[in-house]
């Protein structure tokens, strides 16, 4: 790709809405609830034609932030583009996902780049954390809460076995969708995602450090815990042992991870932790 040849692919919908537009101009013209503008990125929920969509719109970050991140050992997100890979990844893992409706990258200068993804708005969708926000206080159905927790966790061993680091996976990135029969989750809000061909013990470290600090104060006990992992690593009984013991230096990692994101958490909302 070179700024003379953008990348640019818009569904139908879409392309009607912005017909006789630029759809780089469109995309950062578009008007809509703003749910986030800041550090070069902007993220809004708008409707066209009677069809509600979210736009994120990735400005260039420029060169001190991409050595920033560099320096510290991270990748930078240089736009759009890793989201709509992290997608088309997930879809081909048969992950319920976001819905592309649009995308576009123009720009040879990584530091410029300018790019956007389209996607369906989910609307009427609670995130889990939303769906367990008291249940310290009032737990649901052991029916309901174990349908939930063995969901996540088949999702989140789908994720890694197929190569992927989510890098953003607490509960607020779950989407619930109602289901007749059992809970049908969407995972959402992949821009820093990660593939690989095979996921490091680090990454799945930090993805589950990451998720279990989100379910603590849930109200979920060590059964559940075991419950989740039994799933993650799809092994009962004494296999489950083996596996315990097998994954201990990985669990640690993840607990300390947990533990530090937790009392991080709670200090930025003034809340007091011991």
């Amino acid at each position: 790709m070179s700024a003379d040849h953008p990348a640019l692919e818009l569904r139908s919908d879409l392309a009607a809405a912005w017909a006789g537009r630029d759809p780089f101009e469109a995309a950062l013209g578009q008007t809509g609830t703003v749910y986030r503008d800041q550090d070069q990125r902007r993220t809004l929920r708008f409707e066209a034609a009677g069809r509600a969509y979210f736009l994120k719109v990735h400005r260039g970050v420029g060169w001190c932030e991409i050595a920033k991140n560099l320096v510290r050992g991270r990748v930078p997100i240089l736009g759009a583009a890793t989201e709509l890979r992290a997608v088309r990844t997930l879809e081909r893992l048969g992950i319920a996902t976001l819905t592309v409706a649009g995308f576009g990258s123009k720009g040879a200068n990584p530091a410029r780049r300018v790019s956007f993804l389209v996607t369906d708005a989910l609307d009427g969708c609670p995130s889990l954390e939303d769906v367990a926000r008291d249940w310290h206080v009032c737990r649901p159905a052991p029916k309901d809460r174990h349908a939930l927790i063995k969901a996540v966790a088949a999702i989140v061993a789908a994720l890694h076995a197929g190569g992927v680091q989510h890098r953003d996976l607490y509960l607020c990135h779950f989407l619930l969708r109602a289901a007749a029969d059992k809970p049908r989750l969407v995972v959402i809000d992949l821009h820093r995602a990660r593939c690989y061909r095979s996921l490091p013990q680090s990454a799945r470290a930090k993805d589950l450090g990451a998720l279990w600090s989100s379910a603590l104060d849930r109200g979920l006990g060590r059964v559940d815990l075991l419950r989740f992992f039994a799933c993650y690593v799809g092994a009962r009984g004494a296999a489950l042992r083996v596996a315990i013991a097998r994954e201990a230096g990985m669990l640690a990692a993840a607990r300390c991870r947990a533990r530090r994101i937790h009392k991080r958490e709670r200090a930025r909302s003034g809340v007091r932790t011991l």
